[in-house]
């Protein structure tokens, strides 16, 4: 968990230093000058336990699209196991794919909040910069919510980076989704799960069923799950 959630807490230690840039320089706000994290990546293995730390840098992201418009992964090339002839979709590929296609361009960001913070991380950069704590108020898991670019539908994201199933409840203010849904999962057998050229994928995104039984979400262990549901009168 720790080193799922590390890069992310630099994405809002950045981020609270760009709120701190615009109270000094109202001008920023004024003439909309936007924040863009460029040449950012976690060096290490591409596998599983690499994609739950993406998606939650993805999700620190989305969370502040007021003003972070524009970030820039290491190389393409990077989202792919390459030979000279052929190549396949790694772990961090999917990661992508998934937001991607699930909270692109045109989906409505919601406000989340819940009743357990996120904990304080074992490492700190540095007492000069903002102490941060990355993610929803949700741990251990990290959400985050939307509504479709059609106003038809709400999605959920919710990073799991523990090796056990989680449930949360909702409360929505607003909305009224349908208890029938669908959910995009991404995850594998173990964090060590990769995808290779010539090899089974390892990770996976599957598409299944979804059910808000009781206001309820239960997300599986070491996974990344996109769920959407139709939303009544819409």
């Amino acid at each position: 968990m720790e080193w799922a959630r590390s890069p992310s807490n630099h994405v809002r230690m950045k981020a609270e230093e760009w709120k701190i840039y615009q109270s000094r320089f109202p001008a920023m706000k004024d003439k909309n000058i936007f924040l863009s994290m460029d040449e950012y990546a976690y060096f290490g293995q591409v596998n599983l336990k690499s994609s739950l730390a993406y998606a939650m840098v993805l999700q620190e992201m989305l969370r502040h699209t007021d003003f972070l418009t524009m970030s820039a992964f290491t190389t393409g090339a990077s989202t792919m196991d390459i030979t000279p002839t052929t190549s396949v979709m790694n772990a961090t590929g999917l990661v992508f794919k998934l937001y991607g296609e699930r909270f692109g361009a045109g989906v409505t960001p919601l406000a989340v909040d819940g009743q357990s913070p996120q904990p304080a991380p074992q490492y700190v950069v540095g007492s000069a910069h903002p102490q941060v704590r990355a993610g929803s108020s949700t741990y251990p898991l990290d959400v985050i919510a939307g509504v479709s670019p059609d106003g038809k539908a709400l999605r959920i994201g919710v990073v799991n980076a523990t090796f056990d199933s989680q449930t949360v409840a909702l409360k929505l203010k607003a909305l009224k989704p349908k208890a029938a849904g669908r959910q995009w999962v991404l995850t594998g057998a173990s964090l060590k799960a990769e995808n290779k050229v010539g090899q089974p994928a390892g990770v996976t995104i599957a598409e299944r069923a979804a059910k808000l039984s009781g206001g309820r979400l239960t997300a599986a262990p070491t996974s990344v799950t996109v769920f959407e549901f139709p939303l009544d009168g819409r």
